[in-house]
């Protein structure tokens, strides 16, 4: 079965179950009900190996037990209750998020800094920085272009900062694209600044979320981010944002 279904084992697995819960999940769920012995032989998995992986997907919650007067007999719970259960987890974790960093933050442990080069890697720097609980604010300066760089992908960007209630303010190079961003600030939920081209121009785009910074340079030929991870290195930054932000002008 592992080579007809090899998207489906790697989604399950992609779910949080090991390649043996998989390949019996998708057995019992192609055959809709069925013993041990039926699900062992549409899967392949020895029989003893599928009991205890069953009764694992019992607790975890994805398949159910009944008895036809002879036998156990197995049900699985239909792929979007896999898909509830994980939204449910993710949901779960990401309001202990916090605890978790303000744990991380009085380890005292070095800063971590991550290096992402090309195109693939920033854009895996700019999804890094929307992975933040709902209700905090990002933090953006740079010239417009970069702040609408192509390797965001902006509206996608923008959209899944919207989805997940991600506020923002951006400092930006005074320029006719700071001003067509700044029309949209209501409805992207964000505030501009702006600051005179020629008192910055720098090909640097800088975002602080969190406790930590990205610095993401849009070289044409060789675009690269660096991510610091380290909560005081984020709150100087942040420091040096509000000071920025106070002699930024409106538009």
């Amino acid at each position: 079965m592992t080579t007809l279904f090899p998207k489906l084992l790697h989604s399950l697995e992609e779910l949080g179950l090991s390649k043996t819960e998989a390949q019996v999940y998708l057995a019992a769920l192609e055959l809709g009900a069925g013993s041990t012995l039926e699900i062992s032989n549409k899967c392949g998995v020895k029989r003893p190996t599928c009991y205890v992986v069953l009764d694992e997907l019992i607790r975890q919650g994805f398949a159910s037990k009944t008895d036809d007067g002879k036998r156990s007999i197995y049900i699985v719970e239909p792929p979007e209750e896999l898909l509830r259960v994980a939204r449910r987890r993710i949901a779960k974790f990401e309001e202990l998020e916090h605890e978790f960093d303000a744990l991380a933050s009085q380890s005292g442990a070095k800063p971590v800094v991550r290096l992402y080069e090309g195109k693939a890697g920033i854009k895996q720097a700019y999804a890094l920085t929307l992975s933040r609980p709902a209700g905090e604010e990002l933090l953006f300066i740079g010239t417009s272009p970069s702040i609408r760089s192509p390797y965001k992908e902006p509206d996608e960007y923008i959209e899944i900062r919207l989805k997940r209630k991600l506020k923002a303010r951006a400092i930006l190079t005074q320029s006719q694209l700071a001003a067509q961003i700044a029309r949209d600030d209501i409805a992207e939920k964000r505030q501009t600044r702006v600051i005179p081209a020629d008192k910055y121009n720098s090909n640097v785009e800088i975002i602080i979320f969190g406790q930590a910074v990205a610095y993401i340079a849009h070289s044409e030929n060789h675009p690269f981010a660096t991510i610091i991870e380290n909560q005081a290195i984020a709150d100087e930054e942040r420091q040096r944002f509000e000071l920025l932000w106070d002699q930024a002008r409106p538009i």
